[in-house]
């Protein structure tokens, strides 16, 4: 096997791969073994046929490409041990030449993450707040909850829970045509388009009233973008929200152990503030890892970026069918082309990964590590919040190493993620410094740039 090695550019290698006839046999016998079990030869029982009958028969190329699924990727991985190169993520794969058989591959290398002085890094930690009127406003959704709609005899207002026979056209088509249609009259609700609401408050029981609205230019549907649409509408009931006192009779019909009133609202503060905790530390590790990016030198291979936007274009594709749309509906209603939603694509894939190898280097410079006892722990945790604990430990899947490679790189991300909110949160005395010699970011260890 004769290996070509071109320069390194943007963390990517070509491998120029020429096979010889003892590289390319082995591969060739299990393609003659195959093929021979579908063939019918002269004068041999299936299955019988001498290799080299077999191949006079179909031709040396077409044994080939018997043999080239099992071939390229062996036959690559191979090329790349024997280069002793740091590769990372799938090679991309073209077959030059049939005789003699060669490969060309276009290897991504391991990204280089350079964190610069990330000991330095300071972000300001916010201060949660618990505002009054943010409980007011829990309190307010919660009794708006627990309200009952009753019929009035007055003209419609917003608030109302309206009943109503509705037709709608735009040019003739119709696009809307209701009997027994309910509508809440909301301020500034958009549904079936704005201004709709607004047009039923004063209507009367049983008089029809008819109006018009403009369709916004910028709508989904582009065969209504821009144009008036005409709306009948006969109220046929009005019903009013009628909300509960705010007494102890109340917090205690809103979930048992609250005796008073007083205790759902020191509830609704305490659950308010934890959410804005939470809120806040996320806040805060997000502008803690924007810093860490703002400053660090990370250069990804384009293979890579490319693989991870094929896997969301997948999981957008699945949506789409789950939806039971076409893609071009689809695109459509987002407003966006093919080619801006691939570009937007890549922004966020390229941050992701970003994200992800700048806290995997933190993790290696930082000597983080996670024990087999920490990976247990989180095993059970995982076990314990399943409908069947028992049944998902006895599975041999959950204890497999795929499994726990798959826990321990989570878990080691999550620490890298404790250890830099600290770090940008004060300086500690036990910080370590990057070495001066940049190194390639891996979860096993460093090594020289190649």
């Amino acid at each position: 096997m004769q290996i070509t090695q071109e320069e390194i550019v943007d963390r990517q290698v070509v491998l120029l791969i020429e096979l010889d006839d003892d590289d390319l046999n082995p591969y060739l016998d299990r393609g003659y073994r195959r093929l021979v079990q579908q063939m019918n030869v002269p004068g041999f029982r299936k299955g019988k046929a001498p290799r080299a009958i077999v191949e006079r028969f179909v031709g040396r190329e077409s044994l080939i490409q018997e043999s080239i699924e099992d071939m390229v990727p062996e036959v690559t991985q191979k090329a790349i041990e024997a280069q002793e190169l740091d590769s990372s993520g799938i090679p991309k794969l073209e077959i030059q030449d049939l005789e003699p058989v060669t490969i060309k591959a276009t290897v991504p290398l391991k990204p280089t993450v350079d964190l610069g002085d990330y000991a330095s890094i300071r972000v300001e930690e916010p201060e949660v707040e618990v505002k009054k009127e943010d409980a007011d406003q829990r309190l307010e959704d919660l009794r708006r909850e627990a309200s009952t709609w009753v019929p009035v005899e007055r003209a419609v207002q917003f608030g109302d829970m309206v009943t109503m026979a509705v037709k709608g056209s735009v040019d003739g088509k119709t696009i809307i045509n209701q009997e027994d249609a309910i509508h809440v009259a909301e301020e500034g609700s958009v549904v079936p388009l704005p201004g709709f609401s607004a047009k039923l408050v004063g209507a009367k029981l049983n008089e029809a009233q008819e109006f018009e609205l403009s369709v916004a230019d910028d709508h989904p549907d582009t065969t209504l973008a821009g144009q008036e649409a005409k709306f009948t509408v006969t109220v046929t009931e009005i019903k009013e929200r009628q909300l509960p006192d705010l007494d102890d009779e109340f917090a205690h019909g809103v979930k048992e152990g609250f005796d008073s009133l007083a205790d759902l609202k020191a509830d609704i503060e305490k659950t308010i503030s934890e959410e804005a905790t939470n809120a806040r530390d996320m806040q805060f590790r997000e502008a803690a890892i924007d810093k860490l990016l703002e400053q660090a030198t990370i250069e990804i291979p384009p293979l890579i970026i490319d693989h991870e936007i094929e896997h969301m274009v997948e999981r957008r594709d699945r949506f789409v069918q789950q939806l039971n749309m076409q893609l071009s509906d689809y695109l459509k209603i987002t407003g966006k082309t093919e080619e801006e939603t691939v570009q937007e694509m890549r922004e966020h894939a390229t941050e992701r990964l970003s994200r992800s190898w700048a806290l995997n280097k933190l993790s290696e410079v930082e000597e983080l590590d996670v024990s087999q006892e920490e990976i247990d722990k989180r095993v059970q945790e995982l076990a314990d919040s399943s409908e069947d604990p028992s049944k998902l430990l006895e599975n041999e899947d959950i204890h497999s190493d795929e499994v726990s490679d798959s826990l321990r790189q989570t878990m080691l991300v999550e620490k890298a993620m404790e250890k830099l909110t600290e770090l940008v949160s004060a300086k500690p005395a036990t910080t370590k410094t990057e070495p001066e010699k940049q190194i390639t970011s891996s979860t096993g260890g460093t090594e020289d740039d190649d």
